[in-house]
C-alpha cells in the first residue's frame, strides 16, 4: 500500500479520525485524534509490536491483522489464504462465541454440500 496507508485505508472505510481514534479507545487504548494525525504525516508509528494493539487497529479498520502489516511495510510469511479467506476469518473472529460456532456450523455446512 501507498506511504500513507493508514489515512488511505481510513479514507476508504470512510471514517475521520475523530472516529478512528473512539474506535480504538473503546477497544481499550488511549489513542487520540492528534496520535492518529502524527501516524498519518509519519511523525511517529502506531505500536503495531503490540499484538493486543495491532488486532484492536485492525478491527477498528476492518482488516486482517495480516493486511494491515502488509500495509504498513511488515514483511511476514506466507498467509496460505485466499482474500476471501482472510475477510470469512476477519468476520468470524468479530463474533460472539455462540455467533462464531454457528457461522462455522454453516460454514462446514456449506463444505460438506460440494
Amino acid at each position: 500500500m501507498a506511504k500513507n496507508w493508514l489515512k488511505d485505508r481510513r479514507r476508504q472505510i470512510n471514517i475521520s479520525q475523530e472516529e478512528l481514534s473512539a474506535r480504538l479507545q473503546l477497544e481499550g487504548f488511549d489513542v487520540s485524534q492528534k496520535a492518529i494525525s502524527s501516524w498519518e504525516t509519519g511523525r511517529h508509528s502506531p505500536n503495531l509490536i503490540d499484538p493486543s494493539f495491532r488486532l484492536a487497529l485492525a478491527k477498528a479498520l476492518r482488516m486482517s491483522v495480516y493486511s494491515l502489516l502488509v500495509s504498513a511495510g511488515f514483511e511476514v510469511s506466507e498467509r496460505g489464504h485466499s482474500e476471501a479467506g482472510e475477510r470469512a476469518a476477519f468476520i468470524v473472529d468479530q463474533l460472539s462465541q455462540e455467533k462464531r460456532e454457528l457461522a462455522l456450523g454453516i460454514l462446514e455446512q456449506f463444505l460438506a454440500s460440494e
